[in-house]
């Protein structure tokens, strides 16, 4: 699988099989290859072959470290980043240009991340179909009819067609969406586990951000890394986390964890079991992904309350009364001085 040679990089690197440059390289060229198709490309990095190469030096010396040590990465493009723009899709932001990383994008580099570039999303992450007036309609790798979900549709096709691990964000589902769509694993993480600072917002209450791997141990690895940040002054959702979440390494609980006694709560009003031949497919594979963690000793709550529905929720969603204070809020930041064009 995909992850697991991903994982692997660090191995193959310093076993001198390859090169972290010659590795880059080969992402690169992946991307130039099929993405003419896929669409799911804004930018690419322009320091991303020259990154590789401080990293071979590192290695040479032998100070190669990081759990993403030479690992490719795509970043939705509503991430801050300092030497590339950052968009939203939308064009009048086309040339806006941070001065500074976001946290979460620190924390990755730190962590031996090359960042690739940035993806295509639903224009400043507001619907779910990943298009944007900036970089266009993005396809789904596995079948042009359908969305590659969204907002982070970019994010979730890009995984898909192996151009990299990508990062996405989520006010309702846009993280769980692209992962659903195009057969991958992410989750919405817990609000204030990551900070969300140099972002752009739609939602203080809903917003958080996450990692979109082929592999759950990737996103295990991912989050380990953009969680470490702990707590952010700016961002206050970042002090409701319990101090003991804090350092936490995702990826020990994968081989050494189980389900006995662990209890999940099925939402049945959000299962749609009248939509004939569209939903029944789903409805199945949910049933039996339930099926299985009984089996496995986890303790399944069937939750029927009415109020928990489609309509229901909607009508709760914060973003509609959230979004304008956001975006003024993001383009405000010390770091977009002079960054609009």
């Amino acid at each position: 699988m995909q992850e697991k040679r991903q994982s692997a990089l660090s191995t193959i690197v310093s076993s001198g099989l390859t090169s972290c440059r010659e590795i880059v390289s080969s992402f690169l060229s992946r991307i130039e290859v099929f993405d003419a198709r896929i669409n799911a490309i804004i930018s690419l990095n322009p320091d991303a072959l020259a990154l590789a190469e401080r990293l071979d030096v590192a290695l040479a010396v032998g100070n190669a470290t990081g759990p993403l040590f030479c690992i490719p990465v795509l970043l939705k493009d509503n991430y801050d980043t300092s030497n590339m723009n950052t968009t939203g899709g939308n064009l009048e932001l086309a040339g806006s240009q941070p001065s500074v990383d976001a946290p979460s994008v620190v924390a990755l580099k730190r962590a031996g991340a090359v960042i690739l570039g940035k993806v295509n999303l639903h224009e400043l992450a507001l619907e779910g179909l990943s298009v944007s007036s900036l970089g266009g309609q993005t396809i789904k790798p596995y079948d042009s009819s359908r969305t590659p979900g969204g907002s982070s549709g970019g994010s979730g096709a890009a995984v898909a067609a192996s151009f990299s691990v990508t990062t996405g964000t989520d006010t309702v589902n846009s993280l769980r969406s692209p992962a659903s769509a195009n057969l991958l694993f992410s989750i919405r993480p817990t609000r204030g586990l990551i900070s969300r600072i140099g972002i752009i917002s739609i939602s203080y209450t809903q917003d958080v951000i996450r990692p979109i791997a082929r592999m759950v141990e990737g996103v295990a690895t991912a989050l380990t890394v953009m969680a470490n940040g702990g707590f952010d002054s700016t961002d206050n959702a970042t002090a409701l986390v319990p101090e003991i979440s804090r350092g936490l390494d995702y990826t020990v609980s994968l081989t050494t964890g189980n389900l006995k006694g662990i209890r999940f709560g099925v939402l049945n009003g959000f299962f749609n079991r009248t939509g004939g031949d569209e939903t029944t497919p789903v409805n199945n594979a949910m049933d039996k992904i339930v099926r299985k963690l009984h089996s496995a000793g986890a303790i399944i709550i069937p939750i029927n309350e009415t109020i928990y529905n489609a309509t229901t929720i909607g009508n709760l969603d914060a973003q509609r009364f959230e979004y304008r204070e956001s975006m003024n809020s993001y383009l405000s930041q010390p770091s977009l001085d002079g960054a609009h064009p």
